[in-house]
């Protein structure tokens, strides 16, 4: 791999490496971060020092909704007002927050079927050869971009 000046890899390669763990994270958080960079690992899904802030966010989060689901276990998912009236837990509009977030940090760390086909690293038609496949490569699912990789270098 060649470097640009700076130390930065030259043509947008990302030098990979397991983000260190942070030490602040609460034994939950810790757990879902060692779960995530697991399946990532298992997956096939590249990881980079700098995935560090992502993958607290994410670890964190998940965290976060294992704590707010065992309330709503505990509790049920609505409550009485002072006044009587029967309104839905704050923890169940908590949970519906949190997984929004949650959904945007797995998507940032290619974890949704959506981010994979969006980051290239999964063909939404199932791996099919495209259109262009058939007419500028060898007919093989990503030969036209393969034949495009070559003709750039």
């Amino acid at each position: 791999m060649s470097k640009k000046s700076g130390g930065q890899p030259a043509g947008g390669d990302l030098i990979p490496g397991v983000p260190e763990k942070p030490g602040g994270l609460s034994p939950r958080a810790s757990l879902e971060w060692d779960r995530l960079v697991d399946e990532m690992t298992r997956s096939g899904i590249p990881l980079i020092p700098a995935y560090r802030a992502s993958l607290t966010q994410a670890a964190t989060l998940m965290a976060d909704l294992a704590m707010a689901w065992a309330h709503i276990k505990e509790h049920g998912y609505y409550t009485v007002s002072r006044t009587g009236v029967e309104k839905m837990s704050p923890a169940v509009e908590h949970t519906a927050k949190l997984n929004e977030k949650l959904s945007r940090a797995l998507w940032q760390l290619g974890l949704t079927p959506r981010a994979q086909q969006r980051h290239g690293t999964e063909k939404p038609d199932g791996g099919q050869p495209s259109l262009e496949d058939i007419l500028d490569g060898d007919g093989s699912p990503g030969s036209a971009e393969r034949m495009s990789a070559e003709d750039g270098e």
